[in-house]
């Protein structure tokens, strides 16, 4: 390569037979191309034992300018008697141009650096497409010097606003130890003189001014899963954090020493302000307790300094919703009607809110289910609120619809959770509610009600009126509710009846009356035949139990009824008598429920009535009362 200056050809020429060489012939191009010069043997070169040497010299810029690109130059010897030999010829790759120098910096760590520390490392970098790069370094730090780059090789480079660069554009390096100014600030000039192949020069002239930070930082360390001071790791998913304050160059690494959890020296990654170590599995086991150190936390200006320690619990127990009724997790859904209503089952368009109580050794850090199968899409991660009684074993997260049940045939709905520890719930199955009572039924014509209630049993069968005349007792009555999925069923209460005896040929009337705690009555008028029975007269069952013509008034003997559901199709209704003469044979009940269920895809809603018959009898002369050790006479 050759530059645009001046440039010197060195000519030897040799003669075998030794008849002197008389002149050298230095062309551009071959023999017929243009003469750079003549030279003569006597003025310009000697001939010493048929041996010539001979130099030609001109400016390269006054013969090509600017083109750039390849020259050919041969050079021809002729002996003295007229013979010319074969010429010696040479390529010259012209280049011009002055090398490109893109950029200056001033490095530490690989990032441009303004602040200068006391243990800061830096490094002058260069961008250039020269092969030679010196820089000069004036009053930085009180003092001027002059370094020789290092350059690694390049790439093929285009620096936009520049001139092109000949080949590639590669990067030049110097390290830089600079001395802590008396000041607060350390200023002065980079001069980076660059000079390619060809002996092209070119310099540019960088200022660098950096703040002085001589303070390291300093930082609090943390676990992400805290209760109070309480700070706990898990066995797979910890994070770390070191919340750091440095009021110079900013934070730049920090190195965590975690030996009693199975790991030694550990770098975190780092941002200017927080450094975070995060997924360390636990090597420990849970309930073991560690303390964690930051053994070193350093600014970007070299500053450092030991950092703060941390005491951590090791927590890898998970969270769980326990079972409650049924085997089923401990989990309440509750509906709401439009009107604000509340009920467990669902109708379309009601809202939903969900109860669950989950426990934890550390606390339940947030709670979600998925309720995407009945209110729809967004719904996936419903998030829970949750709260903790003191009193209380379990934390009681909950859940308010803000949408509206949708049709769905949902069978299910999944429920997660995570500790304060960042443990999970354990398998799927464990929070997966199986049983969806709210199917998105829609409600029908309350006649077209399918459900009956049926006596099934009670207990005594009969009443003993001489035991009733000395002691109060209970008679229980069990109900079965008939029909297709019931979803709940409710008493309502028990009514009772009296039937005056008629005489032969006369009508006789039946009246009505309420029975509640305090046995008390509110008559209406109801008459039927004499000839019919009191069983079709009050429309029982055709296989009830009694058929006399005789029903006492209940409001007269009954102080109580109650009711117990069971299952939500099975009833138990108490009926409590207190002491007195019983005279009448029979007393008559029609016990009201009201029940909700489905059929045929819709909801539906009906009162139905229990028909329940309470029948005396005389205890037989001379017969002991095991009871009351009493002998009843005639």
């Amino acid at each position: 390569n050759v530059g645009a200056g001046e440039l010197t050809l060195t000519v030897t020429a040799d003669d075998a037979v030794c008849s002197r060489i008389s002149s050298i012939e230095v062309r551009e191009g071959g023999a017929d191309g243009d003469i750079i010069a003549t030279q003569v043997e006597g003025v310009d070169f000697a001939d010493v034992n048929c041996h010539a040497v001979s130099t030609v010299s001109f400016i390269a810029s006054d013969r090509w300018g600017q083109t750039q690109g390849d020259h050919r130059i041969c050079a021809f010897a002729r002996d003295i008697v007229g013979n010319v030999g074969m010429p010696g010829c040479i390529t010259l790759q012209y280049d011009a141009l002055a090398p490109v120098i893109s950029a200056v910096r001033l490095l530490s760590g690989g990032q441009p650096i303004s602040y200068l520390g006391t243990g800061t490392q830096a490094v002058l970098e260069v961008d250039t497409d020269a092969t030679l790069v010196d820089a000069d370094i004036f009053d930085l730090d009180g003092q001027t010097r002059n370094a020789h780059l290092t350059c690694a090789a390049g790439t093929a480079c285009a620096v936009e606003g520049e001139s092109p660069c000949s080949a590639y554009l590669q990067t030049c390096t110097v390290p830089v130890t600079l001395a802590l100014p008396d000041g607060d600030t350390l200023s002065g000039t980079v001069r980076v003189t660059a000079r390619d192949e060809a002996g092209n020069t070119a310099s540019r002239d960088e200022a660098i001014s950096l703040a002085v930070d001589t303070t390291a930082p300093t930082g609090v360390l943390r676990s992400d899963f805290t209760s109070g001071d309480v700070h706990y790791v898990n066995g797979v998913h910890n994070l770390l954090i070191l919340d750091a304050t440095d009021d110079g160059s900013g934070l730049a690494s920090a190195t965590l020493q975690a030996t009693q959890l199975g790991f030694g020296s550990i770098v975190g990654e780092c941002s200017s302000e927080r450094c975070e170590w995060s997924g360390l599995p636990t090597a420990v086991s849970h309930g073991a307790t560690a303390t964690l150190v930051v053994s070193d936390i350093r600014d970007a200006s070299g500053n450092h300094a030991p950092g703060p320690s941390l005491d951590v619990i090791v927590d890898r127990s998970p969270p769980r919703i326990p079972l409650g009724e049924e085997g089923l997790p401990d989990v309440t859904f509750t509906c709401r009607s439009s009107q604000g209503l509340s009920r467990d089952y669902c109708l379309v368009g009601d809202t939903l809110e969900v109860e669950a109580h989950i426990v934890d050794n550390a606390g339940v850090r947030d709670a979600w289910v998925d309720l995407s199968k009945l209110l729809g899409p967004g719904a996936e991660h419903a998030l829970m609120t949750c709260s903790k009684e003191d009193a209380d074993a379990f934390t009681t997260c909950r859940y308010e619809s803000g949408g509206q049940i949708i049709e769905n045939d949902a069978e299910y709905v999944d429920f997660q959770a995570r500790d304060l520890a960042n443990n999970t719930l354990d398998a799927p199955d464990a929070h997966r509610y199986g049983r969806v009572p709210f199917q998105s039924y829609t409600l029908a014509d309350e006649s077209a009600s399918p459900w009956q209630a049926v006596q099934k049993a009670r207990v005594p069968y009969t009443m003993d009126r001489e035991i009733l005349s000395l002691m109060p007792l209970t008679q229980y009555h069990e109900v079965q509710i008939v029909g297709p999925n019931v979803l709940s069923s409710t008493f309502i209460g028990c009514d009772g009846f009296t039937v005056d005896a008629p005489a032969d040929g006369d009508s006789g009337s039946a009246g009505g009356a309420s029975a509640d705690a305090a046995g008390g009555t509110d008559a209406s008028d109801n008459a039927f035949g004499a000839s019919r029975s009191v069983a079709e007269a009050f429309g029982y069952p055709v296989d009830a139990p009694f058929d006399s013509t005789t029903i006492g008034a209940p409001a007269d003997y009954l102080v109580g009824t109650t009711a117990e559901i069971y299952d939500k199709t099975k009833a138990v209704v108490r009926l409590d008598f207190d002491v007195g003469e019983y005279t009448v044979d029979d007393l008559a009940y029609s016990c009201t429920f009201h029940v909700i269920g489905v059929s045929n895809g819709e909801v539906q809603e009906q009162d139905v009535v229990a028909w329940l018959g309470v029948q005396f009898f005389d205890s037989p002369l001379g017969m002991p009362d095991a009871a009351l050790n009493k002998q009843i006479e005639a």
